[in-house]
Order: structure tokens, then C-alpha cells, then sequence
């Protein structure tokens, strides 16, 4: 039901992401921290080998579960989505979901 424990240095590898020709704006991510603030780190290679970051904040709300939306920059095309979580990570995945605007 979720990937639990997330902690030091783990990476989370989705291939053959397609987000077409209209691509993404937005990122749906449901968990948990019971730290103030989680980085989770969102690395798309397309198929050319083109990458692109983004970073975003999970804030913990009281260790409970929650839903937050973020809005990042456009991801458009085929490729492979890493979520990076670094150094001093404490984070509970229960979902993603990557939205059109």
C-alpha cells in the first residue's frame, strides 16, 4: 500500500513515463513526515537524455497523512521519473499522481 521508512540517499524509479505532447504542471503526492519539511526531488529524462529537476517541500502535518499539490514546471514526453530523497529523509509514499492543469 506504500513504500514506508524512506530515508537516506533512496531513489524511486518509474520508466516509460508518457505526459504527450500536453505534458504536466502539477504533482499530487500523499504521505507522511514527521519533520517540518521533506524534500522530495523529481528528476524526468526524456529520450534524448535531456533531464529535468524539480524540487519540492512536503510539509509534515503532525507525522498524520496527507494529500499536497504542488505545481512545478512543464514536463511534456516519454522518459523516466526518479524521486530522490536525500540525506535526512523520514517519508512515508502512499501515492503520486501527476496532474494536467
Amino acid at each position: 500500500r506504500a513504500v514506508r521508512d524512506i530515508g537516506n540517499n533512496v531513489t524511486l524509479v518509474y520508466e516509460n513515463m508518457d505526459f504527450g505532447e500536453s505534458g504536466t504542471e502539477s504533482v499530487v503526492i500523499c504521505g507522511r513526515t514527521p519533520l517540518e519539511r521533506n524534500s522530495i526531488h523529481i528528476h524526468f529524462t526524456d529520450q534524448q537524455g535531456e533531464t529535468a529537476n524539480r524540487i519540492l517541500e512536503f510539509a509534515g502535518e503532525n507525522g498524520e497523512e496527507t494529500e499536497q499539490a504542488f505545481a512545478i514546471e512543464k514536463l511534456t514526453g516519454c522518459g523516466r521519473v526518479e524521486f530522490i530523497f536525500l540525506p535526512g529523509s523520514c517519508f512515508d509514499l502512499i501515492s503520486v499522481r501527476f496532474e494536467r492543469v
